[in-house]
């Protein structure tokens, strides 16, 4: 699974790829279940326009995070540098592009319009919770002190204004 190369140093990919497989897979099996017609009970045409929205606006902020953590973090060039970011998109949240995928995908749970698939997108936050804390250990290893002050300030999914110490 996800494994440092050399401890003083921030990597690439950390859990990413094995946290986006896993949630594009768990959607795309909810999604051909439902389409089966197996999830039928939970479709409710009286939802459909709020459910639409929910999703559209879930797309919109998930490409927001992603694009920002891509252009205004300088992602890859602070990594390789070995620079912790925590300002643009990373004071609101530790793990924007992570948290932009997520809400990538649950804007098409949303369009599908079933609640029975809504649990998945619970299922999303714990697994991405429970593999980002295998990396954050690495960077407090790497950072030290400015990382826990970092995440004592900055939530680790959930995008929200950072608390002032």
């Amino acid at each position: 699974m996800y494994k440092i190369q050399n401890r003083n140093r921030m990597s690439y990919l950390g859990v990413g790829p094995c946290y986006v497989t896993i949630i594009i897979l768990l959607a795309a099996v909810g999604i051909h279940i439902s389409k089966a017609g197996y999830l039928s009970g939970g479709y409710f045409e009286s939802l459909r326009m709020t459910m639409w929205v929910i999703g559209s606006i879930m797309l919109v902020l998930g490409a927001f995070l992603c694009i920002e953590t891509m252009k205004s973090g300088k992602l890859f060039k602070n990594i390789r540098n070995n620079k912790l970011i925590t300002k643009g998109v990373f004071a609101l949240v530790r793990n924007p592009l992570y948290t932009g995928i997520t809400f990538i995908v649950m804007g098409f749970i949303f369009w599908k319009n079933n609640l029975f698939l809504l649990p998945l997108i619970i299922i999303y936050w714990g697994v991405m919770t429970l593999l980002v804390k295998k990396e954050e250990k690495p960077m407090e290893k790497i950072f030290g002190e400015e990382y826990g002050e970092y995440k004592s300030r900055v939530n680790r999914c959930i995008p929200w204004f950072p608390k002032h110490k």
